[in-house]
């Protein structure tokens, strides 16, 4: 009997993120790194920025008092917006002007995962952010994010569930 698919409560919440609580409404996208480099070029200019959930790095769990598994799940993304200008075009302040806006998206994001009910402990205590010019093919500039978050599983609601 092959087990039904679901979906992690971290991704439906780090969507719901990107889609309704960020100062700008972010396009989030699943894929791998090569899924992004294609799929990326289909996306309109109105879809950007967008959030590419690329991996879970795995996670750390513990069991608090009350018995409930709490995790610490280490997240790889890539924060991405499109500078729709000929390569030769660029200039360093344009560029350095859009790195900082996907910096600035990148602490919003940030402030929205340590406020989810899905948190535990502050949600993010840390996390790594690295500049990004022109990922893949598409003129794409932005930021790499790692991040671990602690989610408490009973929260998060697919764990602890007698019966299932």
């Amino acid at each position: 009997m092959a087990l039904p698919k679901v979906k992690d409560p971290v991704l439906i919440e780090l969507e719901v993120i990107c889609t309704s609580r960020l100062v700008i409404p972010t396009t989030f996208v699943e894929a791998n790194l090569s899924e992004a480099n294609f799929g990326l070029d289909k996306l309109t200019p109105d879809q950007f920025p967008v959030l590419v959930y690329v991996t879970s790095k795995g996670s750390d769990n513990e069991v608090n008092e009350a018995s409930e598994i709490q995790r610490s799940v280490k997240l790889f993304c890539l924060l991405l917006n499109r500078y729709d200008a000929a390569t030769s075009d660029f200039s360093s302040a344009d560029v350095n002007s859009l790195l900082y806006q996907m910096y600035q998206l990148a602490q919003n994001l940030q402030y929205w995962i340590n406020k989810s009910t899905l948190s535990v402990d502050g949600g993010i205590d840390k996390w790594k952010a690295d500049n990004i010019y022109e990922e893949f093919d598409a003129h794409l500039f932005g930021q790499g994010l790692e991040f671990e978050w602690k989610v408490n599983t009973a929260t998060s609601g697919y764990y602890n569930n007698p019966g299932t």
